[in-house]
This record gives C-alpha cells, structure tokens and sequence, in this order.
C-alpha cells in the first residue's frame, strides 16, 4: 500500500492507478487464498471440566448445548473438536496461573516444547489424571515437564498415556 501512495504521488495518470489497484487487489486475494482452511477466527469454545477433558470425544453442538455450559470465545484458529479449561493448582507457573482459561485443540499435533493436555494412566486399576504439562521429545525419550521447579518431571517413555490436545491460546480473566 505504501508504494501505491509513492506511485499516486508521482504524478501518474487515472489509468495508470487503476491498474496498479487492480493488480494490488489480486495480490490480496491470492494472500487470502493461502490461510489455512477450517473455522473462523471469531468462534466460541466449550469451557469443560478437567475431567470431562480426558475422556473428550468431540465439540457439543453450541445451538443444543446445555443451559449451564459456558461458551469462551476465541480468536485461535481451531478444530471443531476444541475446547476450554479452567487452569487449577500451580504445577505450571509462573506460565500459567490458577483461573487462567487454556483453549485446547485435539486436532494439532505436538512438538517438543508444547503445552499440552495430557491422560495419564496411573496404575494397574486404569484411573488416570488429566494434566497440563510440557510435551518434551528428547531422542527417544518423552517427558512431561511442568513449569514449576517444585513438582516432578515425568518420563514418560514407555509409560501409557494420551495426548488429549495441544493448548493454543491462554486467556486471563479479570474479575
């Protein structure tokens, strides 16, 4: 756009412009044309418990939702299939608080240094926890880290768990 100001400022003919909008036009529809497909940016969330998150199968349809599940906006390009959490405890700060709202996406794969959610089994009974927590990849080895140096690492190499979703957004509520 800056050089569409230059090229009217030196003096060039109505034509001469019109053209160059034309050409400038095309080159924004074709910068449209190269976003990712999927939802818009302006869409809305379930906001779920932690332990609905683990055994997550998919988004309810927001126009037969229930009367007491909250809806978060978000401006993350997400999955139909995303969803939100209420941040509890302080495994990960300083990054994230208690109360922060995560919005999670099922649908994206996770590097190394993601935040994730993850399912954890815990044992021989088959109960597990939800977490969040840093997906690590180091070699062959996977780890979930959290961010505060008071709580374990956990090797997870062999171990039995899921990734529920990677978190894309945090919002922060202030009541």
């Amino acid at each position: 756009m800056l050089a569409l100001g230059r090229f009217i400022l030196a003096g060039r003919s109505d034509d001469e412009i019109e053209q160059r909008l034309a050409t400038l036009r095309e080159q924004l529809a074709k910068a449209d044309s190269n976003l990712p497909s999927g939802q818009d940016f302006r869409t809305s969330v379930p906001l779920i418990s932690w332990t609905r998150a683990g055994e997550w199968a998919g988004r309810t349809d927001p126009s037969h939702s229930d009367d007491d599940e909250e809806w978060v906006p978000t401006l993350s390009r997400v999955s139909p299939d995303a969803f939100a959490l209420r941040v509890e405890g302080d495994l990960m700060e300083p990054e994230f608080r208690e109360g922060d709202i995560i919005v999670v996406d099922p649908a994206r794969e996770p590097v190394s240094g993601s935040f994730v959610v993850a399912r954890v089994d815990n044992g021989p009974d088959g109960n597990g926890e939800t977490t969040l927590k840093q997906f690590v990849k180091d070699g062959g080895c996977i780890y979930l880290k959290p961010l505060n140096y008071r709580y374990p690492i956990m090797d997870m190499t062999g171990r039995e768990f899921r990734i529920v979703g990677v978190v894309v957004e945090k919002r922060k509520e202030y009541v």
